[in-house]
């Protein structure tokens, strides 16, 4: 990939921006490497101009289908009071907006039909909002956004500053399943851990108040002196080394001598201590790993369940493969000839090209099954193969 080799000749370089191109001979490396990196640059960009233009064409009618069939679901009985047909010549002016724009909507045939009417200014309007309707429905797409932010990373990279060719490399993470899950161990959870971090800092905010309050002479870094001359720099601070100390704060607080100061103050001191390390650095650091490492787990057993799924089981008919490997060929005979996935795939893109007068009695059940969502028509635990005295276990749910 184009992004592997701009890290390659990033990471390879020589070249050091203002100690490395003085002379003739690293001056003339420095001229080569970076006319390298504007090639491959621009082949980036380019490629990432094609790829975005190819998901246009390909992936943006069957999102707009999608999203069409979608909304004739959700408004299925608004549209049964309105016009399933409606011939070339009816009057505009009796329909109102509303009813023109859910028609144009959900209807193809009616909207070819509204382009063929003389422009109105209401025919103008549900124009416009068609349209608007559709390309929001493309804007909002996760592939979409990822491609623009991928294309948009790249120009920057190519125009600006060559250091956001870097983010480029995060594309591995959409390419690697096992690193997508990594990345949705925290994305899945987002409201926890935003909670969880929430309730952390509410009690570092505690915990820097009582230490501002009582000894704020004792907060001394050698590096930057007293930190805690005031409450906001005592919370940013606390934040910042608390966190980040192994035991505490208590890292960078100067210790007590019993001896020289009063007791109670070195009682508030030891306790100060002992909690601050087990609310903050034990238990709420231990909670936030927590839900990140049992969402990973998660994500882990379901992707070797649904692979071991794929593995031992016909996706058609779901029977397990011990019981095919009873007889010749075992579950690869079976699923390839059989239950072959694409033939069904087939069969039904077949349908979708075929008008429903011409469907046989066959056809019509399947079709009025596949409008029902309903997949009673596939044969569930059932296979010639094996019989017809096969009794597999029943699946208890044939709706989707």
């Amino acid at each position: 990939d184009i992004q592997i080799l701009l890290f390659y000749y990033f990471f390879f370089s020589s070249r050091r921006r203002h100690t490395r191109c003085s002379g003739v001979s690293w001056a003339r490396r420095c001229v080569q490497e970076t006319a390298i990196v504007q090639t491959l640059g621009t082949i980036q960009v380019l490629l990432c101009i094609a790829l975005l233009f190819c998901w246009l064409i390909a992936r943006a009618p069957l999102i707009l289908s999608l999203d069409q069939k979608k909304f004739q679901e959700k408004n299925k009985e608004l549209i049964e009071k309105q016009f399933y047909f409606v011939d070339e010549n009816f009057d505009i002016h009796k329909l109102t907006f509303k009813n023109v724009a859910l028609l144009a909507r959900s209807n193809e045939e009616f909207f070819v039909k509204l382009q063929k009417k003389q422009m109105q200014p209401k025919i103008l309007l549900v124009l416009l909002y068609y349209f608007t309707i559709k390309v929001l429905v493309i804007l909002k797409c996760r592939d979409f956004i990822y491609f623009v932010c991928y294309m948009a990373i790249s120009f920057l990279g190519y125009t600006y500053l060559p250091f956001f060719y870097a983010l480029l490399l995060l594309d591995l993470i959409t390419r690697i399943p096992a690193l997508k899950n990594v990345t949705l161990s925290v994305v899945i959870n987002y409201k926890q851990i935003m909670l969880t971090g929430i309730f952390g800092l509410l009690i570092i905010y505690i915990f820097a108040f009582i230490g501002f309050y009582f000894f704020h002479e004792y907060f001394l870094d050698p590096n930057i002196g007293y930190f805690c001359n005031n409450l906001s720099s005592c919370i940013i601070y606390t934040i910042n080394f608390g966190l980040r100390a192994s035991g505490g704060i208590s890292d960078y607080v100067l210790k007590m001598n019993s001896d020289e100061v009063v007791l109670d103050l070195f009682l508030i001191r030891f306790f100060y201590d002992i909690i601050f390390y087990f609310s903050v650095n034990v238990m709420s650091m231990n909670i936030l790993f927590g839900i990140i490492i049992d969402t990973f787990a998660d994500l882990r057993n379901k992707r070797i369940f649904i692979t071991e799924d794929k593995k031992n089981k016909c996706f058609v008919c779901s029977i397990d493969r011990v019981e095919f490997d009873k007889y010749p060929g075992g579950l690869g005979r079976h699923a390839a000839e059989d239950h072959n996935l694409w033939n069904y795939v087939y069969f039904i893109a077949s349908m979708k090209f075929k008008s429903s007068i011409d469907y046989n009695a066959t056809e019509s059940y399947i079709d009025s099954m596949i409008q029902k969502r309903d997949i009673s028509w596939v044969p569930l635990e059932r296979a010639i193969c094996l019989g017809e005295n096969y009794s597999g276990q029943n699946l208890s749910l044939i709706h989707i």
